[in-house]
């Protein structure tokens, strides 16, 4: 029996193994999920940003990207982390870019969205270990406490890149 994740499953262990000199495949995978992670994280942050909350100066009420993002490098090894990071950035500041946000606000929104997913991803590996399952209350409890620390950790970065540097761009 094949699941969804398993396909997925599969080319992440795939972006883990150390390639063979001189071969293509691993480089060609290497681009294709930085390429899905933009183009799932831009669909994804287009929907956040259609979320926004005017009075509150633009900032989005939900973020629906980030938990896609976290679930990717938790689901990935570390050698995937380069590519799925890159491809994060790129669909943040695609998603920015087409809102009203300038490249130096996009740019700082995408490391701290990056950052949000890597210190979610890192706090459960430490205190979980690899892989991740959310077979116990313990677990469930977990993953809520690192998303609500990392969303604390960059909301804070992206409320002052909002409150510094938002300006509408041209």
């Amino acid at each position: 029996m094949t699941t969804a994740g398993s396909g997925v499953h599969r080319v992440f262990r795939y972006l883990m193994r150390r390639s063979r000199a001189g071969t293509a495949a691993p480089w060609m995978t290497t681009l294709g999920a930085a390429g899905g992670m933009a183009v799932a994280y831009f669909l994804a942050a287009q929907l956040g940003l259609a979320l926004t909350s005017q009075p509150s100066g633009g900032a989005a009420v939900f973020w629906p990207a980030s938990g896609l993002a976290v679930g990717f490098l938790i689901i990935s090894g570390r050698r995937a982390y380069p590519a799925l990071l890159i491809g994060l950035v790129i669909g943040t500041l695609a998603a920015n870019l087409l809102s009203d946000r300038s490249l130096l606000t996009a740019t700082f929104k995408g490391l701290c969205n990056a950052g949000e997913a890597v210190l979610a991803a890192w706090l459960l590996e430490r205190w979980f270990g690899r892989p991740f399952t959310m077979s116990d209350l313990r677990a469930v409890a977990g993953l809520l406490t690192a998303a609500g620390l990392a969303t604390a950790a960059s909301t804070t970065g992206a409320a002052a890149t909002l409150t510094l540097l938002h300006s509408t761009a041209p």
